[in-house]
């Protein structure tokens, strides 16, 4: 691993998830040279791609798989394919991975970050979350980011 990841993994391994969340999160906006504390919208593309591999085989390996961008990315997939319509696509993805309410007493109901679920039997792609902002082009933008990582080699 490039960066030094093991308060992100010593949360994680405590069951810690939602403090491991918020560290990510600050790993990624560290990475790309932003205010961790900044409420702007991270630039996926900035990402760069040791961190952002790093970090998500750090979540796929200590979620067994649960959790991570690639958990995230093979749910936007098969949702991307199921339904044309971009924003359809998108409400089923939320209702997926947990981050979306949706029936008879709640309809399309997005949870705010702190009604998440941070236990390790959450939904496949429940975390990590990036905060209140991340939205469909967040989630489209970090999988694009992971798609061009995997596909180029490492020293370019």
């Amino acid at each position: 691993m490039s960066g030094d990841y093991a308060q992100i993994e010593k949360y994680m391994k405590s069951g810690l998830w939602r403090l491991a969340d918020i560290e990510t999160r600050k790993a990624l906006y560290i990475a790309c040279g932003f205010d961790p504390n900044d409420q702007q919208r991270l630039a996926a593309n900035m990402i760069p791609c040791d961190v952002l591999q790093d970090l998500d085989q750090l979540w796929m390996r200590l979620s067994r798989n649960r959790f991570g961008f690639s958990a995230q990315r093979k749910l936007w997939y098969l949702c991307q394919e199921k339904f044309y319509d971009k924003s359809e696509a998108w409400n089923q993805f939320g209702s997926k991975v947990g981050w979306r309410i949706n029936h008879l007493l709640k309809q399309n109901y997005w949870k705010p970050h702190k009604e998440l679920v941070f236990k390790s039997d959450a939904p496949i792609g429940h975390l990590p979350h990036m905060g209140e902002q991340f939205g469909i082009n967040t989630v489209e933008a970090i999988i694009k980011q992971l798609d061009y990582c995997a596909s180029t080699p490492a020293d370019m």
